[in-house]
């Protein structure tokens, strides 16, 4: 079997979903073939870091891991629909060249929100971390100022209608989704 992970979160991650992403591909069984599809992130500065620089990558995720860096992280938003545009270019060849059979997302970032928009034959399996709503909710909840937010919450609450629909029909299409905790369920 050879399953394609989209994960905009990867080494070095910057959220539980990244962290999430991460522990499934290193516990997978080995006698499956997985493909990483992430980002470059560059850290504050400019030094550009990614997982298969490690020295220990093959010891850790093994070598049956296959990362591609499809695009890159400089900040903790808009680099989310600069990767979905990069999945859909890139996936497709990838889905041919490798014989993929399943290919695996993560809200809520919806990496494969372009990418639904072709025809495939491969299933797409979702794990729903969260919802756009679920996560402007947890930055209520937290009773920081707006102006004290990070730049992805500061987006979500300046975009939430937006977003909201986005996510909408994203799970409008009749897909596989799976969830972390019967809450999210």
């Amino acid at each position: 079997m050879k399953i394609c992970m989209l994960a905009p979160e990867f080494p070095p991650v910057w959220g539980g979903v990244g962290t999430y992403a991460f522990e499934l591909v290193r516990h997978l069984p080995r006698n499956i073939e997985i493909h990483v599809l992430t980002t470059i992130r560059k850290r504050y500065g400019s030094e550009k870091i990614n997982i298969c620089d490690h020295e220990n990558f093959t010891e850790t995720l093994g070598d049956n891991v296959y990362v591609h860096s499809i695009s890159e992280a400089t900040d903790t938003f808009i680099y989310n629909g600069e990767f979905q545009y990069a999945c859909l270019k890139y996936l497709p060849k990838l889905i041919r060249e490798e014989h993929i059979d399943l290919i695996h997302s993560h809200t809520a970032h919806m990496p494969d929100l372009l990418v639904r928009l072709k025809k495939l034959d491969e299933p797409i399996i979702t794990t729903i971390h969260t919802t756009i709503k679920g996560q402007r909710e947890g930055t209520r909840a937290s009773g920081s100022s707006f102006w004290d937010l990070e730049f992805s919450e500061k987006m979500t609450f300046i975009m939430y209608p937006f977003l909201r629909l986005i996510e909408n029909l994203y799970f409008t299409k009749g897909h596989y989704y799976i969830t972390p905790s019967n809450y999210m369920k």
